[in-house]
C-alpha cells in the first residue's frame, strides 16, 4: 500500500564534503565508515572533506535510481568541502568540531542555508522509496529516506524527524540504528512540524 511519506534531501550541508577521487585514498576504508574514523582520517591526512563528498556523491548517483532515497543533493556540497580541507589546513581548528567536514542527509522538512529547492515540508509527496536489503518491503516511515540512505551507506550520518514511530520504524526496518531524543532536547529551528508536543529531529 502506497503511503504519502516527506522524501529525503540530501542536504550534504555546512561542511559536508564528499571527496575528489577515491583512488587517491587507496588507504582509507569508506564503506561503513564512522564519524570517528573520518575524524581520524582527516587528522592523519589519509583522508579529505573533497575525497569524502566525491565518494558518496558517486554513491548516490549510482544507487538512488534503484532506492529513490535522496531527491536532491546540495550543489554546493563540493566548495564547502574545500572550505573544510583549507579551514583544517590553515590550522583554525577553532570551528572544527566532530561533525566538521562531514556530509549530512536530511529529510526534506528540515530547511537549510544551502541552495536547496526543498519545501522544507510544505508539501508532501508520494514516494517509491526501497528497502535496501529487500525491495518488496516496506522502508516504514516518513523518515524511510534517511534510513534508506544510512543503510546503503549514501552517507555517514542522516537526520530524520519523528512524530509518532517516523525514526525509529524506518530504522528497525532498514538495520540501522536511530535515535530518536526526547521531545524537546534537540533544536526544531528549520522544522516544519506535525505536532510541537511530538515532534523531535533524531
Amino acid at each position: 500500500m502506497a503511503q504519502l511519506r516527506l522524501q529525503l534531501v540530501a542536504a550534504i550541508v555546512a561542511v559536508a564534503a564528499l571527496g575528489g577521487a577515491c583512488s587517491a585514498t587507496a588507504g582509507f576504508e569508506f564503506n561503513e565508515v564512522t564519524v570517528d574514523a573520518i575524524q581520524s582520517g582527516f587528522k592523519n591526512g589519509s583522508l579529505t572533506s573533497k575525497q569524502l563528498v566525491l565518494f558518496y556523491l558517486d554513491r548516490i548517483a549510482r544507487l538512488n535510481p534503484l532506492l529513490h532515497a535522496v531527491i536532491e543533493v546540495n550543489p554546493d556540497a563540493l566548495a564547502q568541502a574545500a572550505r573544510a580541507d583549507a579551514e583544517r589546513a590553515s590550522g583554525h581548528r577553532r570551528r572544527c568540531g566532530p561533525l566538521h567536514g562531514v556530509p549530512i542527509l536530511l529529510k526534506d522538512n528540515i530547511a537549510t542555508r544551502d541552495r536547496l529547492n526543498t519545501t522544507a515540508g510544505q508539501v508532501f509527496v508520494e514516494l517509491s522509496m526501497k528497502n535496501p536489503y529487500v525491495r518488496s518491503v516496506t522502508p516504514c516511515g516518513s523518515s524511510s529516506g534517511s534510513a534508506v540512505a544510512a543503510a546503503a551507506n549514501l552517507a555517514a550520518v542522516t537526520l530524520g524527524t519523528e512524530t509518532d514511530g517516523s525514526i525509529l520504524c524506518p530504522a528497525s526496518m532498514n538495520s540501522v540504528v536511530g535515535i530518536k531524543p526526547t521531545v524537546g532536547l534537540t533544536s526544531r529551528a528549520g522544522v516544519i512540524p506535525i505536532t510541537p508536543r511530538q515532534d523531535t529531529v533524531g
